[in-house]
């Protein structure tokens, strides 16, 4: 995301990254880490921001944490979400160790439609852009078009596949 923080900034557009447990320079074990814990990472970092006034929030996220952003949508105020080949998973995934059957429960077939994230999204008012690879392999293809579908209620919403891309 640094190039795009990047060109936001040279705009004048302030931005925050986060980098998760396990991820980056972050330190720690992912394998130990949870969707549950990652949201609980993701809003100690909005709600420390230092900010002169809270206004909406502008959400990009890339394919596991496209799920922790659409979960931000339970506490805050966003008013656009860019998800770059997003993923969604089952409800029952949510608290499960990454290294404690997470993946056992995340490979059931359609296990992602039992996602509470697509009752979030379906509330959604705000702008959806979705960016998916022509040919990923890693996210199946009812998710990138449970995504399309899945924000009746945005004032935008598009879809765009970039061709000859994967994950």
């Amino acid at each position: 995301m640094r190039p795009i923080r990047e060109e936001l900034a040279a705009r004048g557009v302030g931005t925050c990254a986060v980098d998760l447990i396990g991820h980056g320079e972050t330190g720690g074990e992912l394998r130990e880490s949870s969707l549950a814990q990652r949201s609980a990472q993701v809003h100690a970092v909005v709600d420390g921001l230092q900010l002169t006034e809270r206004g909406p929030l502008a959400v990009m996220a890339a394919s596991m944490g496209a799920h922790t952003a659409v979960d931000l949508l339970a506490r805050y105020d966003v008013c656009s979400l860019v998800l770059v080949v997003p993923a969604m998973y089952a409800t029952e995934a949510h608290e499960l160790p990454f290294n404690a059957g997470f993946t056992e429960t995340i490979r059931r077939p359609d296990s992602w439609r039992t996602s509470r994230g697509w009752d979030l999204l379906a509330r959604f008012e705000g702008e959806l852009l979705v960016l998916a690879g022509a040919d990923d392999r890693v996210i199946p293809r009812g998710v990138i078009e449970a995504y399309r579908d899945g924000a009746p209620r945005a004032r935008r919403s598009r879809l765009i596949e970039v061709p000859d891309t994967g994950h």
